[in-house]
């Protein structure tokens, strides 16, 4: 065989890679504010003047991600869908809500038939870890209590930004690992029977990689996916993209700061 014939064997037998789904995670602060958060705190109006104009400002940088499918904190038998729909048709005036002023924005842009509620709830127990800790490791409670008040301290200071600068923020990858450290310092209140921080990381977790596969079920190789979410969400569901061999993690910052 000679050499012409070798080489383009050997072009041959080169697989070109499969594309990759282009997956962003947009972790948000929730616009309408419902107080069901562990970190509360009051939020001025995002449907005044000012505040919406700075929605259709982040509005106008991600749509330049050109998304081609848009997944959104709402339950997969909720009426989110139901809502969009009538959004499209008239029937239904968006609120305040960050999938409606966000997702559904975009959404429509972009043509799409239908927009994606992907989240999955269960019970986490706060409780049992602070009454643990609390009684076992007050090293824990010191440092908890001390990163609430940092998360409280951002909470308070969204006003004073604009919500681009808010966004920018909340999805800067530092900031987001730190929003996980309070979680992996749960994993060590143990007394070697009871288990209170492993139990309550785990179901976050297990929310989490739910909303994964909820999201993953629904991804073609070619799609371009936005996904918005509450920013606690963004640490696992961004590492999860991150190693799942067929995405390819997008940062919103890429834009946000265009």
């Amino acid at each position: 065989m000679n050499l012409v014939l070798l080489a383009c064997v050997a072009a041959m037998s080169v697989q070109t890679p499969a594309p990759k789904t282009q997956v962003m995670i947009l972790g948000v602060y929730h616009f309408a504010n419902p107080k069901r958060d562990l970190v509360k705190t009051d939020l001025d109006d995002h449907m005044s003047p000012k505040r919406q104009q700075e929605i259709a400002d982040v509005v106008g940088r991600l749509a330049k991600f050109k998304p081609t499918k848009i997944m959104v904190e709402g339950l997969p038998d909720g009426d989110a869908n139901n809502r969009y729909h009538d959004y499209l048709n008239g029937k239904y005036t968006l609120t305040v809500n960050e999938v409606d002023q966000i997702g559904m924005r975009l959404a429509k842009e972009f043509g799409h038939k239908d927009i994606y509620p992907i989240d999955w709830r269960n019970d986490m127990d706060f409780d049992s870890v602070t009454s643990f800790a609390s009684a076992h490791d007050p090293k824990f409670m010191d440092f908890f209590t001390s990163k609430i008040g940092e998360a409280t301290k951002m909470m308070s200071d969204l006003p004073n930004h604009s919500v681009n600068d808010n966004l920018i923020l909340m999805n800067d990858p530092a900031n987001l690992k730190q929003g996980l450290e309070p979680y992996i310092r749960m994993l060590e209140l143990t007394d070697g029977k009871q288990f209170p921080g492993a139990d309550l990381v785990s179901g976050w977790y297990t929310r989490n990689i739910h909303i994964y596969s909820l999201m993953a079920k629904e991804v073609q190789p070619d799609d371009r996916v936005l996904v918005i979410f509450g920013s606690g969400h963004a640490p696992i569901l961004r590492h999860l993209v991150e190693v799942s061999g067929n995405m390819q993690l997008v940062e919103p910052n890429n834009f946000l700061k265009r």
